[in-house]
């Protein structure tokens, strides 16, 4: 189906990138500071799927957001409270998933930004090796 295609690419996508991010910083970059700027400069509007709605954040295990590839006024944000329609802390939740299991996907309710209206979303989250960040990506099922 659409959506079992749709997740596959997220979790290849996303582990690859966490990998990856995981050399160049173990390699490159030793302070926070500088990783928090390869990280933004990484992600900044990398996009996939036809429509290009895809994109990637990333997170610290505290629930700041140090990186995102669709807005960057969420950079910075604290979103360990977080909560979509029905009252689910997503930041949380995706926090204990990959700390519990490396990587996983995540389902909740969120308003989609093309229309507006509440959908399901579907995201994968992955650990970023030998960091304390995880990052992740999405997409509405309508």
């Amino acid at each position: 189906t659409e959506t079992e295609a749709k997740k596959l690419v997220l979790k290849e996508t996303t582990q690859t990138l966490a990998n990856s991010i995981s050399a160049l910083l173990s390699e490159l970059y030793t302070t926070d500071d500088a990783a928090i700027s390869f990280c933004r400069a990484f992600i900044d509007h990398m996009r996939f799927f036809d429509d290009g709605s895809g994109y990637f954040f990333i997170n610290d295990f505290s629930g700041v957001n140090i990186a995102h590839g669709a807005n960057e006024a969420l950079q910075g944000n604290n979103d360990y409270n977080l909560q979509d329609a029905n009252g689910a802390y997503i930041i949380r939740d995706m926090i204990n998933l990959v700390q519990e299991n490396n990587s996983a996907y995540y389902e909740y309710i969120w308003v989609n930004p093309t229309g507006g209206e509440l959908n399901k979303k579907i995201t994968y989250v992955t650990k970023i090796p030998r960091t304390q960040y995880f990052i992740g990506s999405g997409f509405n099922i309508k």
